[in-house]
């Protein structure tokens, strides 16, 4: 760990950067760019949504007219997002930065219907209205990550950001900054009293000197962003340094030592002049579980629906591929504790459990993948070719549907995995998972499907139930369709 930095005992006076900071990408001299390109896929999101409106609209009931006030409402949808930090969204979270864009396009999409009822003018369909603007949430969502993904891969998207405190604390948050360049906070330097070193470096990022350098460093680019990464620094001193440090920077950010705390939903709390950190859990909410039961059922109803000849045509595959029912149900454990008979489209030939100990006591590199992850990427039970090519794209999942529309699982959740899973995880972790409803997808799913181990497993289950909201939900079930249409990461 750092030790207590210079600034706070010795008297501040002009310093010399020891190394320079690394070259950055024309766009991050100048957040614009970013903006622009996000606007745009905003504006094609828009216009595609109602040209897609329209063309159904006239398919069913003939010739209609295009909404009007799309123009004036669609500029001040841009402006309102723009107010509310989506344009360049540096800092935002995937989860918040879904928010506001629902958010505003609500707004706007109200804004609209007000405007055209107070003017009376010229009817409008509001099948038009209402479709376009649910259309447009989607369809910016996907075009806006597209357009990000686009910028990141030519280095074009992100605010750089200083790390003041090296040691273990800072090379994590760095670490986690580059593995997430969607967040677009780029690390450009370090300032640290312990490896403060001619070409010293912490996670590939250089040390341009000590804490005091971090006041008065010389960058070729703006620097607005700054995190103080000490967490043995508390009381008066941790104040000082963040009272000197913010009139320089605009946005500064402090890490504090909260071991155990980290996956808990926190939020600071005014108690006065004192402030204290407000710990919450969700799902314990009455409201919040009707909330969620309504989105699964406003969701899961239509999709049983859609995907109905999917499954049958998906069983019939099966039953002509492989000898034994169609369909298979298994124990689970679900919310506190009950048990569920969870249902699934059989991928997997007779006497499954008998191939799987054979395989793994003959193959002992696939023994040691099945404890790490308690899945195979060459597993000899799948029923040939149609067994894969389900469970690649999860549509041996969909009668799980069936288990949504009871009240047995929820859209999003933890997953229900079978008993011989459940064991190789901590008490603590399944008493906490057996707070939430089971899922057909999860946070894990999205991030790394079946690749996933089980630290990770339990790293993204245990994140999701002490965090819910029904924003998280929301963006999961995005990403769950992104997901499975790529068929990347399942086996």
């Amino acid at each position: 760990m750092s030790r207590a930095p210079a600034i706070l005992t010795a008297p501040l006076a002009p310093t010399e950067t020891r190394d320079k900071a690394g070259p950055l990408p024309w766009s991050l001299r100048s957040p614009a760019i970013s903006a622009f390109a996000l606007i745009a896929a905003d504006l094609v999101a828009l216009l595609a949504s109602a040209y897609v409106a329209v063309e159904l609209r006239d398919m069913i009931w003939g010739h209609t007219p295009y909404p009007l006030g799309l123009r004036e409402v669609g500029a001040g949808w841009i402006i309102l997002r723009f107010w509310s930090g989506l344009y360049p969204g540096f800092g935002l979270t995937p989860v918040e930065e879904l928010q506001r864009a629902v958010t505003t396009t609500g707004l706007a999409a109200l804004g609209h219907a007000a405007a055209l009822f107070a003017v009376q003018g010229e009817a409008t369909s509001r099948f038009i209205l209402l479709l376009t603007w649910c259309a447009v949430v989607l369809g910016s969502w996907m075009l806006r990550g597209l357009s990000k993904a686009i910028l990141i891969r030519f280095r074009r998207f992100g605010a750089p950001i200083i790390v003041v405190g090296g040691a273990e604390s800072g090379g994590q948050l760095i670490a986690e900054l580059k593995a997430n360049p969607a967040l677009g906070l780029v690390p450009v330097a370090v300032f640290d009293d312990d490896a403060a070193g001619q070409g010293q470096r912490v996670a590939d990022v250089p040390v341009l000197g000590s804490v005091q350098a971090a006041l008065e460093a010389q960058f070729p680019y703006p620097v607005r962003h700054a995190v103080v990464a000490i967490p043995t620094l508390a009381g008066r001193r941790l104040t000082a340094l963040t009272r000197t440090l913010s009139a320089r920077y605009l946005n500064l950010a402090v890490l504090t030592d909260l071991s155990g705390l980290v996956d808990l939903s926190l939020r600071p709390r005014a108690f006065g002049n004192s402030l204290g950190l407000e710990v919450r859990n969700n799902l314990l909410s009455p409201l919040n579980t009707r909330l969620k039961r309504y989105f699964d059922l406003l969701l899961s109803i239509p999709l049983a629906l859609l995907t109905f000849p999917l499954v049958l045509a998906a069983a019939l595959a099966v039953k002509l591929a492989s000898p034994g029912p169609a369909f298979f149900g298994q124990e689970r454990e679900g919310r506190r504790g009950r048990r569920v008979r969870v249902w699934k489209i059989r991928t997997m030939v007779p006497h499954a459990e008998r191939i799987l100990e054979r395989y793994l006591a003959e193959n002992p590199e696939a023994q040691a993948e099945w404890a790490r992850h308690m899945k195979l990427r060459h597993d000899p039970r799948v029923v040939p070719v149609v067994g894969h090519f389900l469970r690649r794209f999860s549509i041996d999942e969909l009668p799980q549907l069936w288990n949504v529309l009871r009240g047995e699982m929820s859209l999003v959740g933890p997953r229900p995995f079978p008993r011989y899973h459940l064991e190789q995880f901590p008490e603590e972790f399944l008493a906490l998972r057996r707070q939430a409803l089971p899922g057909m997808t999860g946070l894990w799913q999205i991030t790394s499907r079946s690749e996933g181990d089980l630290k990770e497993q339990e790293r993204a289950d245990t994140y999701y139930t002490r965090n819910w909201t029904l924003w998280i939900d929301l963006w999961i079930v995005l990403c769950t369709a992104r997901a499975v249409s790529s068929g990347k990461g399942a086996h």
